[in-house]
């Protein structure tokens, strides 16, 4: 959702890197394939893909029967309404370089080390959340499925393991 930021980087990891970062209230609610892309997609191509800022219409049908990482949201807009979604592109000069880039946007993200990305259940696992605010809630689902604990603030954080 508003944590959520996609990078394009090169498969051997050199060179710059594109960020692209929710603008104002644009959620990264869903990331969608584009199946009807004619390019044949293969390990070094893995297709185009659609960001999606609301979900509801495809969580109800093409993804009835998968669980979703974010609640489904659509939008209805009556006359002389408006709404504004965007989403800003930037550069990282290497992959290391993509946590200070989003530290100066003062933008929230979470680093899992050494890259987590799912956590067996066998596996003391930390997670730093970074992010210039207070936090208010912090919600698990499923409920239960994870303990927090308060490690305090460091100056120095993550980025400098």
């Amino acid at each position: 959702m508003d944590a959520g930021y996609l990078q394009v980087a090169h498969l051997h990891g050199k060179g710059k890197v594109l960020i692209a970062v929710p603008s104002g209230k644009t959620p990264f609610e869903a990331w969608r394939p584009l199946t009807d892309d004619p390019l044949p997609s293969g390990y070094t191509y893995e297709g185009l893909h659609e960001w999606m800022v609301h979900s509801k219409s495809y969580a109800e049908t093409a993804w009835k029967d998968a669980e979703q990482w974010n609640d489904p949201t659509s939008a209805v807009l009556r006359p002389g309404e408006t709404v504004t979604y965007g989403i800003e592109f930037m550069v990282a000069e290497s992959l290391q370089d993509i946590e200070p880039a989003l530290k100066n946007l003062r933008k929230a993200r979470c680093c899992g080390y050494t890259s987590i990305c799912s956590v067996p259940r066998d596996v003391n696992a930390k997670l730093f959340l970074k992010y210039p605010k207070d936090v208010k809630s912090m919600i698990v689902e499923p409920e239960g499925a994870i303990e927090f604990k308060d490690a305090g603030t460091k100056e120095q954080g993550p980025e400098n393991i």
